[in-house]
């Protein structure tokens, strides 16, 4: 077995190209698309995901307010802004201060952005 599959073995990471299976199955769902397919994204899939999950947005254009509508009012949902030096795991990543995650999905969240730069959180007038 390969490095690759040891490692999607040992973190449970199930790869798939379907954003519906996507949607099912995720508990937390990252949105990283361009802006202008991100309403196209969201109108697949909001009808399959679960409520609960944590909708983690990297598409710029869409408010926090928008994307709880977009989604029924039902996930938890923050916004990120990462920039290129992310690549290089040198980068910043913009938080918005304003969210709806609970404090273990905020944690779970600053950590894995983390690894790629640093964390600063902001207030949404500045995002």
């Amino acid at each position: 077995m390969g490095r690759e599959n040891k490692r999607k073995e040992e973190y449970g990471i199930h790869v798939t190209a379907d954003n519906l299976e996507t949607a099912q199955f995720s508990d937390i769902l990252v949105l990283a698309v361009k802006p202008f397919l991100l309403k196209g994204v969201i109108d697949q899939v909001k009808d399959h995901v679960r409520p609960g999950v944590l909708i983690v947005s990297i598409a710029a254009g869409w408010t926090l307010e928008q994307l709880e509508e977009a989604f029924g009012g039902q996930t938890h949902v923050i916004r990120v802004m990462p920039n290129t030096p992310c690549m290089v795991r040198a980068g910043v990543l913009l938080f918005e201060e304003k969210h709806s995650l609970t404090a273990e999905e905020r944690a779970w969240t600053e950590a894995a952005f983390g690894a790629i730069g640093e964390v600063v959180e902001l207030p949404t007038h500045l995002m």
